[in-house]
């Protein structure tokens, strides 16, 4: 049996009997097939790899169930006979990683289940690793710009204006620009939540930072 963990949100006896008897080999499964069940499921704090959801459930609709999951570090599937555009449009709009109608032949579905999770997986590995760079750049680079900032701010003081040539007073404005532009990228690049890749040189990539966010 895989570690992977397979929680269904269905409440139909006959689908949940055909779902886990082809899927329990591959996944643990558990099951929720109303809003109290499914309720007392996340008040157990498990939090499973994957979700597949029926939209039509007695006391609890699948669109509901996607905005309580919003921000859950699971996949989530929508399985549904329902399958007009507007459903499918609505169900990623809140955050449905796929949509796969029913019913759908066993290895496909098997197959669907396998490449969401593989794919929201990688997601969620760069993700990571987005955080941990912006926890490193936070951690090495805040500190010196913030006394940077100081020790500028403290020069220009020490600087009596009638004694600041134009040289000079150009050269410390170019460093007070060049401090604003530093703080400004350090801001933005902590601020990242979606990273957005931008082409740079020699066909390499780079992060957008002067993008909207």
């Amino acid at each position: 049996m895989s570690s992977n963990h397979l929680h269904i949100i269905e409440d139909s006896l006959l689908t949940l009997h055909i779902l886990t008897n082809s899927l329990e080999e591959i996944y643990s499964i558990s099951v929720s097939s109303d809003r109290r069940e499914f309720i007392d499921f996340l008040k157990r704090g498990t939090s499973p790899d994957i979700y597949l959801i029926d939209i039509t459930l007695p006391d609890i609709d699948g669109f509901e169930i996607l905005k309580i999951l919003k921000g859950t570090s699971s996949a989530k599937i929508i399985y549904s006979a329902k399958t007009n555009p507007e459903l499918i449009e609505k169900a990623f709009e809140l955050g449905a990683h796929d949509f796969i109608k029913k019913p759908t032949p066993v290895q496909e579905l098997k197959a669907r289940l396998s490449k969401t999770l593989l794919f929201f997986n990688i997601l969620k590995d760069n993700k990571l690793n987005l955080e941990e760079v912006k926890g490193t750049i936070a951690h090495y680079f805040g500190q010196p710009l913030t006394a940077l900032g100081a020790e500028l701010y403290t020069l220009k003081k020490s600087l009596p204006a009638n004694e600041l040539n134009d040289s000079a007073y150009s050269s410390i404005k170019r460093f007070e620009q060049a401090f604003e532009i530093l703080v400004e990228m350090y801001n933005k690049f902590k601020d990242i939540d979606t990273p957005v890749k931008v082409d740079y040189l020699n066909n390499k990539k780079i992060l957008d930072l002067n993008g909207d966010r």
